[in-house]
């Protein structure tokens, strides 16, 4: 069974104001589980839809509801006789809604479940109050029964096939830690700009916030996660990039690619799949270094560019296939190569959750077979004695250290280097930092170095 997570929101959503909240929350849901949609891409046009102070409570409502919704699925099955239909999806997602706000939001009962019937009349499913009526109250007073008739990947809220992968390759105990990291709010974690001079316990000093409670990463000196999350605007030195926003366990992988480059006076390095930038800046706010960010995605590239402008960077930006040489190579080789490979995503569930809705264990395969050809074809760019550093954000073997074991038996100028990896699993090959442990990103590290001519 995994630990519960609460909810800073309170009694102040029993009113009625939230009922516009709940109908765009709903019509999200159904989007990303019916629909197939990313919630990264629906989620900011979405809250323009509400006003400015329920948009954190919409966000709320939505990835939490989303982080258990296969447990919720789970109770739907045993607590209607019959379910919805397609086109009536948005009844379901508001029985979803209901049961995460009667089990983590500290609302009173009777309030949860009248707001949420209520909403059915503004998405036109006025014919369902009683079946949602119904449902509510049936789960208030039959909780502990119903849930205890749930499989173990339910209780988990994880779909059965990726249930079994995890604990296939994991053991159970590390799977249960896995489970419980996906589930948990996210932290809010900065990276100070060390370049400046200051740690990130000076940077601390300079929040004149009260309320806001502060906390490091031993072994990440640059990391500092904030709790509650604010606005970046209110950080001092957000404009000019003092700090930014990024994960402690992505925070690693800038250093461990500088690492295997000390010495070189003005390496050139590519970051391969560069968007939406923020390995591109740290590399340039470490290094002194004629930088290449590379993405298939031009759109996406934009926000490189802007991460740059906001630090006073800069980098050569080309949109194009990283695999597809012909299209943006220009024959001079790299010193290092970052190539933070498209995955599964599995190790940053706990961020977004509509990740174990949308991936399906078919996924898996074609992006290891992806990174194979990535990994291959950017060798051919990497100089004799250049490094190559190969992240990805997935827990998945067959993306990790199945990877790396393949291409340095295939490719015999490939040698994995050894690793200092704070708060990571010595694999072989590589090194893991499952999702939650130390409060950290799921990241997997390998650094390859290219053998001398």
């Amino acid at each position: 069974m995994l630990k519960k997570s609460g909810s800073k929101w309170g009694l102040s959503l029993a009113k009625s104001t939230a009922l516009n909240v709940r109908s765009v929350a709903a019509q999200l849901i159904t989007a990303v589980i019916r629909d197939h949609q990313s919630l990264s891409a629906l989620m900011e046009p979405a809250k323009l839809k509400v006003p400015s102070n329920e948009r954190a409570l919409l966000q709320e409502l939505v990835y939490g509801t989303l982080r258990w919704q296969h447990k919720y699925a789970g109770l739907t099955r045993r607590l209607l006789k019959k379910q919805p239909k397609n086109k009536d999806h948005d009844l379901l997602s508001l029985i979803w809604l209901g049961l995460y706000q009667l089990e983590f939001m500290r609302i009173p009962e009777h309030a949860a479940v009248d707001e949420t019937v209520k909403t059915c009349q503004k998405l036109r499913l006025g014919w369902a109050k009683g079946v949602l009526n119904g449902v509510l109250r049936n789960f208030i007073r039959q909780q502990d029964t119903i849930v205890s008739e749930l499989s173990e990947a339910e209780r988990c809220s994880v779909p059965d096939w990726l249930y079994e992968h995890v604990t296939q390759q994991w053991g159970k105990e590390l799977a249960s830690q896995v489970f419980n990291g996906w589930q948990a709010y996210p932290p809010f974690t900065l990276r100070v700009n060390l370049e400046e001079g200051i740690t990130a316990r000076d940077y601390a000093k300079k929040l004149s916030i009260d309320t806001i409670q502060t906390s490091f990463f031993e072994n990440v000196p640059s990391a500092l996660t904030l709790t509650p999350a604010i606005d970046v605007n209110d950080l001092p030195g957000f404009s000019c990039g003092t700090v930014s926003v990024q994960d402690g366990a992505a925070q690693l992988a800038a250093p461990l690619l500088v690492d295997g480059i000390k010495g070189r006076e003005r390496p050139r390095i590519l970051d391969a799949c560069a968007a939406p930038g923020g390995k591109t800046a740290h590399l340039l706010q470490m290094v002194d270094a004629e930088v290449v960010a590379l993405d298939v995605d031009p759109l996406r590239l934009k926000a490189v560019s802007q991460n740059l402008q906001r630090i006073n960077k800069s980098a050569k930006l080309i949109a194009a296939e990283a695999q597809n040489l012909d299209s943006w190579w220009d024959g001079n080789g790299f010193d290092a190569i970052l190539l933070d490979a498209p995955c599964s995503g599995t190790g940053v569930i706990r961020r977004h959750p509509d990740i174990k809705h949308l991936r399906r264990p078919e996924d898996i395969a074609k992006l290891a077979a992806l990174q194979a050809e990535l990994l291959a074809k950017l060798w051919i760019t990497l100089k004799p004695g250049g490094q190559l550093l190969y992240v990805t954000c997935s827990l998945m073997q067959q993306e990790n250290e199945q990877q790396i074991r393949q291409f340095v038996t295939t490719h015999k100028d490939a040698s994995l280097e050894a690793l200092q990896v704070p708060y990571a699993q010595v694999r072989e090959p590589g090194w893991q930092i499952l999702p939650g442990q130390s409060n950290l990103d799921g990241f997997y590290f390998a650094r390859l170095r290219k053998a001398d001519v």
